[in-house]
């Protein structure tokens, strides 16, 4: 992902459906999301579902997000991170978990 679309990804507020919306079940370190807005089920590996909860607790922009997901995950917060987080946010914003303003 080039710097001009990380700097899209950190000025945009991300946000999801309420957890309310989805049915999680948690298998072998991975979680499979049942979406019932959409009807998709979705086999996801972290960092998304960490994303999501973060998300469904307080819609924000990815730097934000990053930072967040760090100390939750108590990673290092650096410039490879965001990207990782500007990544996945596009990944669940194509599958519909995830919307962007």
């Amino acid at each position: 992902m080039g710097q001009r679309n990380i700097e899209r990804s950190t000025s945009l507020i991300y946000r999801t459906d309420s957890l309310d919306a989805c049915v999680v079940t948690r298998v072998e370190g991975l979680v499979l999301l049942y979406h019932r807005p959409s009807g998709a089920t979705h086999l996801l590996n972290s960092p998304a579902p960490e994303i999501l909860d973060l998300l469904a607790a307080e819609p924000c922009d990815a730097a934000t997000l990053t930072r967040r997901l760090c100390e939750t995950l108590g990673a290092s917060e650096d410039e490879d991170a965001l990207m990782v987080v500007s990544a996945r946010l596009g990944e669940l914003a194509e599958i519909g978990l995830v919307s962007a303003h």
